[in-house]
């Protein structure tokens, strides 16, 4: 029990460390060092968080329906593609969608998805609206 939260915590210090970096590089180019004033500072770093808080919890919503299975037809549907325009023979064991849902549920029970980037994706966005009301109230 420990060393899955210890795991947890090393995982979402990962996650927000490389989020920093990326917020810390978006800001850089945005010019946050070479801005002559605190209004373009601030706008330079809202970017940078904004561009971060989107894509952790954009990748993070992702995750987390890929994981409920909702992109399970994605999958059935390009397999069926594949199998319909290349020699191959259809797989009997999964003919029909409601069976292939059923074997990649079975695939997917043990298996937890690491969705915490979604939390840390929203802290992003909150300090881009922080930055912001910064900003515009100096």
């Amino acid at each position: 029990m420990e060393n899955k939260k210890t795991e947890k915590l090393i995982s979402f210090l990962t996650s927000t460390v490389i989020g920093l970096g990326i917020a810390f590089a978006i800001a850089y180019w945005r010019g946050v060092f070479e801005a002559d004033s605190a209004l373009k500072a601030l706008s330079a770093v809202s970017d940078g968080a904004f561009v971060t808080g989107i894509l952790y919890t954009g990748f993070g919503l992702l995750l987390l329906i890929a994981n409920e299975g909702i992109l399970d037809i994605f999958g059935f549907g390009f397999k069926s593609l594949v199998y319909l325009f290349t020699p191959r023979k259809l797989d009997k064991k999964a003919t029909n969608y409601y069976e292939y849902r059923m074997k990649k549920n079975e695939e997917r029970a043990g298996k937890s998805v690491n969705t915490n980037i979604l939390p840390i994706g929203v802290g992003f966005i909150l300090l881009s609206i922080l930055a912001v009301a910064l900003a515009y109230s100096i």
